[in-house]
């Protein structure tokens, strides 16, 4: 047996693994008991595994200008960039003091997901982290890239009573007056 990457085999059977892409030409020369041989060809075509890219690609939030302590409605996009399918994984969303998580079944090669999330604005400014396959259970081509962040800055509440003008009487009052 010759691989045709440098390698060869010896036997009736054996097995090989390419460790490179490309195109080889793998042989068998077989001789008989008389000293008589024969070789046959074939073409090998051996091209990279299927391997998807998961990536947080966008995320809005709702209503625009929150006071603390609204319930924000985020919609975080995950695209598979990579070249395969992925199984189920898991999208989280992280808060300064909680969190939460959905699941997708699978996203194919190129496609595109939308998921929907909520989580309360719980100070004037904080950072919301959305992370497609947190615990890396799908095998990536890029693992480093599953994460985007948004920062919602919260409006100060005003209360239910404003004092608008302030009177009194006497205009001129005097020590111990009423």
């Amino acid at each position: 047996w010759d691989f045709g990457d440098g390698t060869s085999g010896s036997g009736a059977t054996t097995s090989h693994t390419y460790t490179s892409t490309g195109a080889y030409t793998a042989r068998l020369t077989v001789t008989d008991n008389d000293g008589a041989s024969a070789t046959a060809t074939a073409q090998i075509q051996v091209q990279a595994q299927a391997i998807p890219d998961l990536i947080v690609s966008g995320i809005t939030y709702s209503p625009t200008n929150p006071t603390i302590g609204t319930q924000l409605n985020f919609a975080i996009t995950v695209t598979n960039a990579g070249s395969g399918s992925s199984s189920w994984f898991r999208v989280r969303l992280q808060g300064t003091s909680s969190s939460t998580y959905t699941s997708v079944s699978q996203l194919g090669a190129g496609a595109s997901t939308t998921v929907n999330l909520s989580l309360p604005l719980s100070a004037g400014s904080e950072t919301f982290t959305a992370t497609a396959d947190p615990y890396g259970q799908v095998i990536e081509s890029d693992e480093g890239n599953n994460q985007r962040q948004v920062t919602v800055t919260g409006q100060v509440a005003l209360p239910d009573l404003v004092i608008q003008d302030i009177s009194y009487a006497p205009t001129a009052p005097t020590v111990g007056s009423t």
